[in-house]
């Protein structure tokens, strides 16, 4: 007799488990740096796409997300003199992964909640943008960037519900921990950035 593989069996409880959850689609744009130790010019960057929450207690949930993300510098790349400048966008797929914590409701509307995790992302495309002398032309640098980052996210935000839907609106400060540049240059490459979100329950 063949045997049925296991994922076979475990997937209904696993859809069961993620029914019980909720999905919402989150958007919004952030102030994003890449060039520690350097006074570089802040990227106005950007993210979006589905996230997934599973409540653990009345208090306490376990979110995850999948988000297309754009991060950078506007004004980076130390190691050139101070007439040239150089804007620096990366284009990530990234998976954070968080637990929420929900404190006391503020009247009945409004949900306040704390939230703290990681991330794991993959870089999709680098490019940097050359000005100075006269001069402005694009680059691909792909093959001087690591691929993949990793990095912790803390973040605080409210839900409310509004025409009929739940909203979510979250800040949120995302810190690099991998250093992102294969040619070891004075400062390190790691990304950072200052969100600003808004979400909608399905």
């Amino acid at each position: 007799m063949k045997r049925i593989p296991l994922w076979i069996i475990l997937l209904p409880a696993l859809s069961l488990r993620l029914a019980a959850g909720s999905f919402s689609l989150k958007a919004g744009l952030s102030q994003a740096g890449m060039i520690s130790g350097y006074g570089e010019k802040a990227l106005t960057g950007f993210q979006f796409g589905p996230a997934y929450e599973l409540s653990l207690s009345a208090h306490l949930a376990l979110g995850a997300e999948l988000a297309f993300v754009r991060r950078g510098t506007a004004e980076g790349m130390p190691q050139l003199n101070s007439t040239i400048s150089n804007r620096i966008t990366l284009d990530c797929l990234e998976l954070p992964v968080m637990l929420d914590w929900r404190v006391n409701r503020i009247g009945a509307r409004f949900q306040p909640f704390l939230c703290l995790g990681g991330y794991a992302a993959y870089i999709l495309g680098v490019k940097s943008r050359f000005r100075g002398d006269g001069v402005s032309y694009d680059e691909r640098i792909a093959d001087e960037v690591k691929r993949a980052d990793l990095g912790l996210l803390a973040g605080i935000g409210c839900e409310f519900p509004l025409l009929g839907r739940t909203f979510v609106v979250e800040c949120r400060l995302h810190h690099g921990l991998t250093r992102l540049d294969k040619p070891v240059y004075p400062q390190a490459w790691k990304t950072t950035s200052l969100s600003l979100l808004l979400g909608m329950r399905l």
